[in-house]
């Protein structure tokens, strides 16, 4: 056991001067009494030290050394489980050593005021032209795109509804492409929304039905760098039971490290809003589900030799879309359509100084 563990300082009695003080080079200024009773009550086997500044001081499983010669103020004493035996003035035991009571743990640093956060941008669904996303902040992918999907994107199946953009993933043939039987949507703000350090927040409802796989994540913007060089952030992510939290970025050129957090959810739990976010600055990125912290990252993880850190240079656009089946969504076969992906809103937040005018 460990000196903390096996030092108990109650119960001292009378015997003795038993009053202690700090002194600035470490230990603990007492008397030769209270010294050789603190080091008794340890009832272990080891050297105890008064020294000739007047500290008392441990050293475990060591003993009196008796060939040794040091200042005739100073004193060590063998103990064990018994007690101690009396001091041996003028003589010194090898060490190491530790003060004796030990230091006091320094308390811990409070911790900071919160980040307070400026509203830079949102879009709430509110002001949509035809009924559809605004065109000012969102484009769209389309056709298929990656991971062995079996979706078809196109603009059709996303709108605005009740304050709501609803991505609506249907079992259906899309007329371009006849081979495909799901048709879905995937909106991007590449180089109409682009931003750096802040708060990326969204409040949505999200299906978790079997083969669905709806995403909010962000990549780096004008890169020029193909994945996963270019940095992917997964704020949200869920399918086959699970809700992820993701960092993604190259290793190399031909290899890639996923920083992954999970966990699970039921239909009752889907079937409420939920509040995603990821917080950035030049230091970390935390992303959180509903004010809980659910994974984070340093950003120095990515500064590696013949890659660029993603998170370092560049600004990053949103994507959220509804993907179904393909290498992680699972089958969808036996799943009833459709399926729906409510987001209320995507904001963007600044940090902003104490004294600032701020929203929390």
């Amino acid at each position: 056991a460990g000196l903390m563990s096996l030092l108990t300082l109650q119960g001292c009695g009378n015997a003795g001067d038993t009053t202690t003080t700090t002194t600035p080079g470490g230990g603990t200024k007492t008397s030769p009494e209270n010294c050789i009773r603190l080091c008794g009550e340890l009832k272990a086997e080891g050297c105890c030290k008064y020294a000739d500044t007047s500290t008392c001081w441990w050293s475990a499983h060591s003993a009196v050394d008796g060939s040794s010669s040091i200042s005739d103020k100073a004193a060590v004493a063998n103990c064990r489980a018994t007690g101690c035996d009396g001091w041996n003035w003028g003589k010194d035991c090898p060490g190491p050593f530790e003060p004796l009571p030990p230091s006091p743990t320094p308390s811990p640093t409070p911790p900071g005021p919160p980040k307070r956060w400026k509203l830079v941008w949102s879009d709430g669904f509110d002001n949509c032209p035809n009924g559809r996303p605004d065109p000012t902040n969102w484009g769209y992918e389309h056709g298929y795109v990656r991971n062995k999907e079996q979706q078809w994107y196109q603009e059709d199946n996303a709108e605005c509804d009740n304050g709501n953009l609803v991505i609506t993933a249907k079992k259906e043939q899309p007329a371009e492409d006849k081979s495909y039987h799901y048709t879905s949507s995937s909106l991007l703000s590449q180089g109409k929304r682009q931003f750096k350090h802040g708060k990326y927040e969204m409040r949505a409802k999200i299906p978790v039905d079997k083969g669905a796989w709806p995403a909010f994540w962000v990549r780096g913007a004008d890169t020029k760098l193909e994945w996963p060089t270019d940095g992917e952030v997964d704020i949200m992510e869920y399918y086959q039971g699970k809700v992820l939290a993701n960092f993604i970025y190259g290793k190399d050129w031909s290899s890639t490290v996923f920083n992954s957090k999970t966990f699970p959810v039921n239909q009752s739990w889907a079937d409420q809003f939920h509040v995603w976010a990821m917080e950035w600055d030049a230091e970390e990125m935390k992303i959180s589900v509903d004010g809980k912290l659910v994974n984070s990252m340093k950003v120095a993880a990515a500064d590696l030799p013949g890659v660029v850190n993603p998170w370092r240079e560049f600004q990053v656009y949103m994507m959220v879309n509804l993907a179904i089946g393909g290498d992680n969504g699972g089958d969808p076969s036996g799943t009833v359509f459709p399926l729906h992906l409510y987001v209320d809103n995507i904001s963007f937040y600044e940090q902003m100084p104490d004294t600032a005018m701020v929203v929390m």
